[in-house]
């Protein structure tokens, strides 16, 4: 209802626009001839009609709005269409209306009542101008109550989406266009035409200054309002396009702020969003790397309090062998070459299987897997991740002689979750399997593979267990029942 009374305000102005063309082009004969006549009689039928019939094409034309509105939820997209079409299509039902009209009426003006060819022409002319006006009001107006149900529409569309969907709408450039012509433009037109149905007695002629000023106007005005829309299109879609790069991923983006006003502040304001863009990637970046991607996607996920759950894990420990001689023979800066290489060797291996290397500890490294994200095959995992581990650094100790580690492998219930103070805190794992990983480590040490694993392991890697053997029994270092180990079958 409330669309109708707009494009029904719409057509009333374009009447007003027709009785206002006649009777100032009349002068003071007044609206005597018949055509004159059979346009304005013509306009209040044609009113009428567009009241009875415009509320049922424009009904039709929004029911799958009205659908949607009424069903609640995500509209599809061809309502998406529907909706953003209603403008223009309300806009140009009125506007034929109004071109139909004027092919009628200046027929029966022709015909019926036999006018002259410029009486035929003042009537045609009143109604073309009716339709401009009508077309005009009714985009604007309809355009303006649809745009809350406009914001409903978009709301989980990508800028792509809502970019090719927005092409079935007029641009900023020519609703600016259109709005000086309702303003400015439908005047000046018709003070040109009316010289063109010039009788002597009337005010105005070719000849008249108020004539040459209304061409001007209608020139000048027209080139200077496409200049000045450019001057606000341009600048946006600028911002558009980059807004497009950045969506795709490239926070290199940025516009060039050449304007004072507003359309500065909103590039500056650009800007500034893709500049905190970069910084938050660069910050995002470090806390991964800092912490593991999967904690750092927990956390921005608003998970990261001081709690945890009892979870089942494998714990991968893997600890260098004769550190402290490797520290008293070789200067710091080779250590750390050294360090750097074997952590980046177990970085890329615990990857590969979606382990997670919870810290490293001077010259070792602590892998979980089944935490933070939850994995049913973790033994699996751990155990592939292990021999993958211990093949690639027996490799690079051809680059770096003094890399020897040994390899422990566990498997238990461990609480995971984070641990620390309000101000700092991080993510891990504690329990009972972490020690036996790292005992198994110092064990393995001592052994010519370099890798042992709890026979629990073992039983938990389904698929795997026929190719590790087992060792035999050991209390480790700090435990008071004994451990059932194995090793791989081909070390």
């Amino acid at each position: 209802m409330a669309l109708q009374w707009r494009t029904g305000f719409a057509n009333t102005a374009g009447v007003l626009t027709v009785f206002g063309f006649l009777a100032i082009s009349a002068g003071s004969a007044g609206l005597a001839s018949q055509s004159d006549r059979v346009a304005l009689v013509g306009a209040g039928v044609y009113l009428l009609v567009a009241a009875l019939l415009g509320p049922i094409l424009e009904g039709r034309a929004f029911a799958p709005v009205r659908v949607w509105l009424d069903q609640g939820g995500a509209p599809t997209s061809w309502q998406r269409r529907a909706l953003l079409a209603q403008p223009l299509w309300q806009a140009g039902l009125n506007l034929g209306y109004w071109l139909v009209a004027a092919l009628v009426l200046g027929i029966v003006s022709a015909t019926a009542v036999g006018g002259t060819g410029r009486e035929v022409a003042r009537v045609v002319t009143a109604l073309v101008l009716a339709g401009i006006m009508s077309f005009g009001l009714s985009f604007l107006l309809v355009e303006r109550r649809l745009r809350p149900i406009y914001a409903l529409a978009l709301a989980d569309l990508s800028p792509e989406e809502a970019g090719r969907l927005g092409a079935r709408r007029l641009g900023i450039r020519p609703v600016l266009w259109l709005a000086w012509a309702l303003g400015s433009g439908v005047a000046l037109l018709g003070i040109v035409a009316e010289p063109l149905d010039h009788v002597p007695g009337r005010s105005l002629s070719v000849g008249n200054p108020a004539f040459y000023l209304a061409v001007v106007g209608l020139i000048v005005g027209a080139v200077v309002s496409f200049i000045a829309a450019g001057s606000v299109s341009q600048p946006l879609q600028e911002i558009e396009a980059a807004m497009r790069r950045v969506a795709g991923g490239d926070l290199r983006a940025s516009v060039a702020v050449d304007d004072p006003g507003e359309i500065g502040i909103l590039q500056s304001g650009f800007n500034t969003m893709v500049a905190g863009l970069r910084e938050r990637e660069r910050l995002d970046d470090l806390f991964g790397r800092y912490v593991g991607i999967d904690v750092a996607r927990r956390a921005l996920e608003g998970q990261a309090t001081l709690d945890g759950e009892l979870r089942e894990v494998s714990i991968l420990f893997v600890d260098l062998i004769g550190s402290t001689h490797l520290a008293l023979s070789k200067p710091p800066h080779d250590v750390v070459t050294d360090l750097n290489a074997m952590f980046d060797a177990v970085v890329a291996t615990a990857k590969t299987e979606g382990g997670w290397v919870n810290k490293f500890l001077g010259d070792g490294a602590l892998c979980v897997f089944g935490a933070p994200a939850r994995q049913a095959d973790h033994a699996a995992r751990a155990l592939r991740t292990g021999g993958s581990l211990r093949r690639r650094l027996a490799s690079l100790a051809i680059e770096h002689p003094d890399l020897d580690v040994g390899i422990g492998i566990s498997t238990g219930p461990v609480l995971a979750g984070n641990v620390g103070a309000q101000e700092r805190y991080e993510y891990t794992v504690i329990g009972d399997p972490v020690n036996e990983a790292a005992r198994l480590t110092d064990l393995a040490k001592t052994t010519p593979g370099r890798i042992l694993a709890s026979a629990t392991t073992v039983e938990h890697a389904e698929g795997l267990a026929g190719s590790w053997c087992q060792e035999g029994e050991v209390v480790l270092r700090g435990r008071s029942e004994p451990t059932r180990f194995c090793s791989p079958g081909d070390e």
